[in-house]
């Protein structure tokens, strides 16, 4: 099975170190006096947040083939990543220069400097609830969110605090940031999970899909919930997991019976931890902790 771990690791330093080089890229053009220090801050917060909350949304939709979920968390990245932006950098960084040039207080400054990762890590966690218009989603998310942004605040802070060159603290700590919301933001999305299927082959090897929905749909509609595009001999809305009581069952909607449970051809089967699940030429495991 594979680790994802070091892909984690890595899309989230790909992350930071895309929207370092945007963040530079418009400072570079800043630098030509082109707009006030207030428009600067508001644009450079906006395209952070922005930046950010996009490309963490849309994860979890490109790597599972989904590309309804891909526009959701587009949306709902760019919206809530662009609030987070203005608010954490834009507007704590405007109080941040008020408190300065009136209390002169370095440690408090430091403070209000490592709140915006905090602030700009919430309102990402609150919309990756909201994209999957689920509450346990929210409070999971919320809550890796909230450490994501507490230990990113601090680390960037430590680090520009000693930092000879603020241009390579800057882009070490849009690094950090991009990889410990990542992390964090996985790692939370097991707290109190119930059932799942786990991906044995293909493009969704190794990834955990929870289901928390009464029903969902397994095809190649763009908005089936379970996206099996990449797979062959799969029909739109090929099969369906419906909640009962009692735990899932796995209802076949193919007219060429193509579904099974176990290796064996069904219409509708219960499932129980541990059945292998197959959809066309897609593996899956059923995994409960029921």
């Amino acid at each position: 099975m594979k680790n994802k771990n070091p892909s984690h690791i890595l899309f989230g330093a790909a992350t930071g170190l895309t929207i370092w080089f945007l963040n530079e890229l418009w400072i570079y053009l800043y630098s030509a006096e082109f707009t006030s220090s207030r428009i600067e801050m508001a644009i450079s917060g906006t395209l952070i947040g922005i930046g950010f909350g996009t490309i963490t949304l849309i994860k979890s939709g490109f790597f599972a083939d989904n590309l309804y979920k891909v526009k959701r968390g587009a949306l709902y990245g760019a919206i809530f990543g662009l609030l987070g932006g203005l608010i954490g950098f834009a507007l704590i960084d405007q109080i941040n220069l008020q408190i300065a040039d009136l209390t002169q207080q370095p440690i408090l400054s430091h403070i209000l400097h490592g709140a915006r990762w905090l602030v700009l890590a919430l309102f990402i966690g609150f919309a990756t609830g909201l994209r999957d218009s689920s509450s346990t989603i929210l409070s999971r998310s919320l809550m890796g969110s909230a450490v994501a942004g507490l230990v990113s605040g601090i680390c960037i802070t430590a680090i520009n605090a000693f930092s000879p060159v603020f241009f390579v603290s800057r882009g070490i700590g849009f690094i950090i940031f991009g990889i410990l919301l990542t992390l964090s933001l996985d790692y939370v999305s097991i707290i109190g999970r119930k059932s799942w299927i786990r991906g044995l082959n293909g493009r969704l090897e190794g990834f955990d899909l929870e289901l928390l929905q009464e029903i969902h749909y397994l095809g190649t509609q763009s908005n089936d919930d379970i996206s099996l595009k990449s797979y062959p001999d799969i029909r739109p809305s090929h099969a369906k997991l419906v909640r009962y009581y009692s735990g899932y069952s796995l209802v076949d909607n193919d007219p060429f019976w193509q579904t099974y449970v176990n290796f064996r051809n069904i219409k509708e089967q219960p499932l129980k931890n541990g059945d292998i699940l197959k959809v066309g030429k897609a593996l899956f495991q059923y995994c409960t902790t029921n």
